[in-house]
Protein backbone atom coordinates (compact mmCIF):
# COMPACT_ATOMS: atom_id res chain seq x y z
CA UNK A 1 0.00 0.00 0.00
CA UNK A 2 1.62 3.13 -0.96
CA UNK A 3 0.84 6.95 -0.08
CA UNK A 4 2.19 9.68 -2.01
CA UNK A 5 5.20 7.51 -2.79
CA UNK A 6 5.79 6.68 0.85
CA UNK A 7 5.72 2.37 1.44
CA UNK A 8 2.88 2.16 4.52
CA UNK A 9 4.32 -1.31 5.37
CA UNK A 10 7.77 0.45 5.22
CA UNK A 11 6.53 3.12 7.34
CA UNK A 12 5.65 0.89 10.01
CA UNK A 13 9.66 -0.53 10.72
CA UNK A 14 10.03 2.39 12.49
CA UNK A 15 7.96 1.52 16.09
CA UNK A 16 6.53 5.18 16.82
CA UNK A 17 4.69 5.07 13.33
CA UNK A 18 3.91 1.21 13.67
CA UNK A 19 2.07 2.48 16.57
CA UNK A 20 -0.40 4.41 14.81
CA UNK A 21 -3.69 3.98 13.24
CA UNK A 22 -4.27 3.70 9.36
CA UNK A 23 -5.90 7.04 9.67
CA UNK A 24 -3.13 8.90 11.14
CA UNK A 25 -0.13 7.16 8.89
CA UNK A 26 -2.39 8.50 5.89
CA UNK A 27 -2.24 12.35 7.35
CA UNK A 28 1.26 12.06 7.80
CA UNK A 29 2.85 10.09 5.00
CA UNK A 30 3.18 13.33 2.54
CA UNK A 31 5.27 14.77 5.10
CA UNK A 32 7.73 12.37 4.65
CA UNK A 33 10.63 11.95 2.74
CA UNK A 34 12.82 8.73 2.52
CA UNK A 35 16.39 9.99 2.89
CA UNK A 36 19.97 7.56 3.27
CA UNK A 37 21.69 7.40 6.31
CA UNK A 38 25.39 6.96 5.13
CA UNK A 39 28.20 5.83 8.10
CA UNK A 40 28.80 8.93 10.07
CA UNK A 41 26.92 11.60 8.37
CA UNK A 42 25.85 14.11 11.88
CA UNK A 43 22.23 14.74 11.13
CA UNK A 44 21.60 16.39 13.93
CA UNK A 45 24.55 19.40 14.84
CA UNK A 46 24.22 21.48 18.01
CA UNK A 47 25.66 24.73 16.18
CA UNK A 48 22.55 24.85 13.68
CA UNK A 49 19.17 25.40 13.55
CA UNK A 50 16.58 22.38 14.28
CA UNK A 51 14.49 22.43 10.67
CA UNK A 52 14.11 19.03 10.38
CA UNK A 53 13.45 15.52 12.31
CA UNK A 54 14.25 11.72 11.34
CA UNK A 55 12.01 8.96 12.09
CA UNK A 56 14.77 5.88 11.98
CA UNK A 57 13.88 3.11 9.70
CA UNK A 58 16.96 0.73 9.99
CA UNK A 59 20.49 1.40 11.38
CA UNK A 60 22.10 2.95 14.29
CA UNK A 61 22.33 6.75 15.32
CA UNK A 62 24.74 7.66 18.29
CA UNK A 63 23.67 10.34 20.58
CA UNK A 64 27.35 12.53 21.65
CA UNK A 65 27.88 14.99 23.84
CA UNK A 66 31.15 16.97 23.02
CA UNK A 67 33.22 18.60 25.49
CA UNK A 68 35.18 21.84 26.00
CA UNK A 69 38.57 20.03 25.87
CA UNK A 70 38.02 18.56 22.55
CA UNK A 71 36.39 15.27 24.46
CA UNK A 72 33.15 13.78 23.27
CA UNK A 73 31.24 10.08 24.95
CA UNK A 74 28.15 8.97 23.61
CA UNK A 75 24.89 9.38 25.39
CA UNK A 76 22.87 6.60 23.99
CA UNK A 77 22.37 4.26 20.82
CA UNK A 78 19.19 4.26 18.75
CA UNK A 79 17.85 2.63 16.08
CA UNK A 80 14.22 1.83 14.68
CA UNK A 81 11.94 2.66 18.21
CA UNK A 82 13.29 6.29 17.57
CA UNK A 83 12.60 9.80 16.66
CA UNK A 84 15.40 12.00 16.21
CA UNK A 85 15.64 16.05 16.29
CA UNK A 86 12.38 16.41 18.59
CA UNK A 87 13.99 18.92 20.15
CA UNK A 88 12.05 21.33 17.30
CA UNK A 89 8.64 20.24 19.25
CA UNK A 90 9.41 22.13 21.86
CA UNK A 91 10.17 25.15 19.21
CA UNK A 92 14.09 24.82 20.59
CA UNK A 93 16.37 26.48 18.04
CA UNK A 94 19.17 23.24 18.40
CA UNK A 95 20.00 20.52 20.50
CA UNK A 96 22.90 20.23 23.04
CA UNK A 97 24.15 16.87 21.38
CA UNK A 98 25.67 15.82 17.97
CA UNK A 99 23.68 13.00 16.34
CA UNK A 100 25.44 10.76 13.71
CA UNK A 101 24.96 7.85 11.95
CA UNK A 102 27.12 4.91 13.78
CA UNK A 103 25.08 2.38 11.49
CA UNK A 104 24.44 3.00 7.82
CA UNK A 105 20.14 2.68 7.17
CA UNK A 106 17.33 4.96 6.22
CA UNK A 107 15.04 7.11 7.96
CA UNK A 108 11.75 9.42 7.19
CA UNK A 109 12.43 13.09 7.57
CA UNK A 110 10.23 15.76 8.23
CA UNK A 111 10.09 19.46 8.43
CA UNK A 112 9.61 20.91 12.27
CA UNK A 113 6.98 23.02 11.62
CA UNK A 114 4.73 20.47 10.00
CA UNK A 115 5.86 18.11 12.74
CA UNK A 116 5.06 20.50 15.45
CA UNK A 117 1.48 20.48 13.39
CA UNK A 118 0.68 17.02 13.49
CA UNK A 119 2.09 16.73 16.98
CA UNK A 120 -0.94 18.83 18.00
CA UNK A 121 -2.84 17.25 16.06
CA UNK A 122 -2.91 12.99 15.69
CA UNK A 123 -3.28 12.03 19.33
CA UNK A 124 -1.22 8.57 18.62
CA UNK A 125 2.09 10.50 16.86
CA UNK A 126 1.73 12.54 20.05
CA UNK A 127 1.31 9.69 22.83
CA UNK A 128 3.95 7.44 20.79
CA UNK A 129 6.68 10.38 20.30
CA UNK A 130 6.43 11.07 24.41
CA UNK A 131 6.74 7.81 25.25
CA UNK A 132 9.85 8.08 22.57
CA UNK A 133 11.31 10.70 24.70
CA UNK A 134 11.02 9.20 27.87
CA UNK A 135 12.87 5.98 26.60
CA UNK A 136 15.59 8.04 25.16
CA UNK A 137 16.15 10.04 28.90
CA UNK A 138 16.24 6.63 30.57
CA UNK A 139 18.91 5.54 28.31
CA UNK A 140 20.78 8.42 28.93
CA UNK A 141 20.47 8.25 32.65
CA UNK A 142 21.00 4.46 32.37
CA UNK A 143 24.25 5.46 30.73
CA UNK A 144 25.16 8.18 33.28
CA UNK A 145 25.14 5.70 36.21
CA UNK A 146 27.17 3.25 34.53
CA UNK A 147 29.96 5.31 33.11
CA UNK A 148 30.03 6.37 36.93
CA UNK A 149 30.02 3.35 38.51
CA UNK A 150 31.32 0.53 36.39
CA UNK A 151 34.41 -0.88 34.94
CA UNK A 152 35.23 -0.25 30.83
CA UNK A 153 35.16 -3.83 29.79
CA UNK A 154 32.02 -4.14 31.62
CA UNK A 155 30.70 -0.55 29.79
CA UNK A 156 32.14 -2.12 26.41
CA UNK A 157 30.58 -5.73 26.42
CA UNK A 158 27.10 -3.35 27.41
CA UNK A 159 27.75 -1.21 24.32
CA UNK A 160 28.42 -4.06 21.92
CA UNK A 161 25.20 -5.88 23.46
CA UNK A 162 23.24 -2.90 22.77
CA UNK A 163 24.31 -2.17 19.28
CA UNK A 164 23.77 -6.02 18.51
CA UNK A 165 19.91 -5.38 19.32
CA UNK A 166 19.95 -2.50 17.43
CA UNK A 167 21.84 -3.83 14.16
CA UNK A 168 20.28 -7.45 14.19
CA UNK A 169 23.30 -8.88 13.40
CA UNK A 170 26.56 -10.08 15.38
CA UNK A 171 29.30 -7.91 13.37
CA UNK A 172 29.62 -4.40 13.80
CA UNK A 173 31.86 -1.67 12.57
CA UNK A 174 33.54 -0.02 14.88
CA UNK A 175 36.61 1.86 14.64
CA UNK A 176 38.94 2.52 17.76
CA UNK A 177 38.07 6.09 17.84
CA UNK A 178 33.98 5.63 17.90
CA UNK A 179 34.22 3.03 20.66
CA UNK A 180 36.42 5.68 22.62
CA UNK A 181 33.88 8.16 22.22
CA UNK A 182 31.16 5.59 23.30
CA UNK A 183 32.84 4.74 26.38
CA UNK A 184 33.99 8.02 27.12
CA UNK A 185 37.66 6.72 27.49
CA UNK A 186 41.22 6.72 25.76
CA UNK A 187 41.76 4.68 22.70
CA UNK A 188 44.62 2.66 24.36
CA UNK A 189 42.34 1.79 26.96
CA UNK A 190 39.53 1.07 24.69
CA UNK A 191 42.40 -1.36 22.75
CA UNK A 192 43.24 -3.10 26.48
CA UNK A 193 39.06 -3.77 27.05
CA UNK A 194 38.53 -5.22 23.63
CA UNK A 195 41.85 -7.02 23.70
CA UNK A 196 40.35 -8.56 26.99
CA UNK A 197 37.07 -10.17 25.28
CA UNK A 198 39.00 -11.28 22.43
CA UNK A 199 41.26 -13.16 24.52
CA UNK A 200 38.79 -14.87 25.87
CA UNK A 201 37.14 -16.13 22.62
CA UNK A 202 34.10 -13.63 23.15
CA UNK A 203 34.59 -11.32 20.66
CA UNK A 204 37.07 -11.04 17.72
CA UNK A 205 37.99 -7.18 16.92
CA UNK A 206 40.41 -6.40 13.93
CA UNK A 207 40.67 -3.73 10.99
CA UNK A 208 37.33 -1.79 13.08
CA UNK A 209 34.77 -4.41 12.61
CA UNK A 210 33.91 -6.59 15.70
CA UNK A 211 32.53 -10.22 15.64
CA UNK A 212 30.38 -11.24 18.36
CA UNK A 213 31.84 -14.38 18.64
CA UNK A 214 29.35 -15.61 22.06
CA UNK A 215 26.22 -13.30 23.14
CA UNK A 216 25.45 -15.21 26.13
CA UNK A 217 29.48 -14.98 27.84
CA UNK A 218 28.94 -11.36 26.50
CA UNK A 219 26.10 -11.25 28.59
CA UNK A 220 27.71 -12.58 31.15
CA UNK A 221 31.08 -9.98 31.26
CA UNK A 222 28.65 -6.81 31.16
CA UNK A 223 27.36 -5.27 34.31
CA UNK A 224 23.71 -5.12 34.95
CA UNK A 225 22.73 -2.00 33.36
CA UNK A 226 22.17 -3.90 30.00
CA UNK A 227 19.86 -6.12 31.44
CA UNK A 228 18.05 -3.65 33.37
CA UNK A 229 17.49 -1.37 30.88
CA UNK A 230 16.28 -4.42 28.07
CA UNK A 231 13.57 -5.38 30.19
CA UNK A 232 12.38 -1.80 31.07
CA UNK A 233 12.61 -1.29 27.59
CA UNK A 234 10.44 -4.27 26.61
CA UNK A 235 8.11 -3.44 29.03
CA UNK A 236 6.93 -0.01 27.85
CA UNK A 237 7.54 -0.20 23.67
CA UNK A 238 4.44 -1.47 22.67
CA UNK A 239 4.45 -3.83 20.26
CA UNK A 240 4.64 -3.15 16.26
CA UNK A 241 0.63 -3.24 15.47
CA UNK A 242 -1.76 -1.11 14.22
CA UNK A 243 -4.27 0.51 17.11
CA UNK A 244 -6.69 0.72 14.84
Amino acid sequence: MNCTGVNIAEMRRNLILAHLPEKELRTICPHLEEVALPFGRVIVDPEQTLDHAYFIVSGVASLIVNLADGGSVEVASVGREALVGAGGLLRLPRELHTTLIQAEGIAYKISTPRLQKLFNECRFLREAILRNLYVQASQMAQTAACNRVHEVEQRLARWLLILQDLVGGDKLVLTHEFLAIMLGTRRTTVTLAAGLLQKDGIIEYKRGKVHILDRKRLEAACCECYGDLREFLDSIVPAAQNPN
